[in-house]
């Protein structure tokens, strides 16, 4: 399912949902949160959530990344993706490329 979350609070909606077991953000980053609609989502204010969301991974395919999220969030924070600085276009286009080859088969 995709989800265009325009405020802060649904975005943490998605977040703690538990049937949202792989989460995706395609945003724009700060070196303190994420961009939603006109809000910043600082990374700081996932602390107050529920950790046992138990997400398999979130791959974060925006500019400055949060380890701390993935940490936080996911079972085996080695599946997941982030990158702590500016993110390119043509970055995230070959991750994303290279990550569906993977699933399709069976490796990742």
């Amino acid at each position: 399912m995709i989800h265009r979350p325009s405020t802060k609070v649904a975005f943490k909606d998605i977040i703690k949902t538990k049937t949202a077991k792989r989460i995706w953000i395609f945003a724009h980053g700060s070196k303190d949160g994420i961009q939603v609609g006109k809000e910043l989502l600082h990374f700081e204010e996932f602390k107050n959530l529920n950790k046992k969301c138990n997400k398999e991974y979130i791959m974060q395919l925006q500019c400055w990344g949060s380890k701390e999220l993935i940490e936080y969030f996911c079972d085996d924070p080695s599946k997941s993706e982030y990158k702590y600085g500016l993110r390119k276009f043509e970055e995230n286009r070959e991750f994303i490329i290279n990550t569906l080859k993977k699933m399709k088969k069976g490796e990742f």
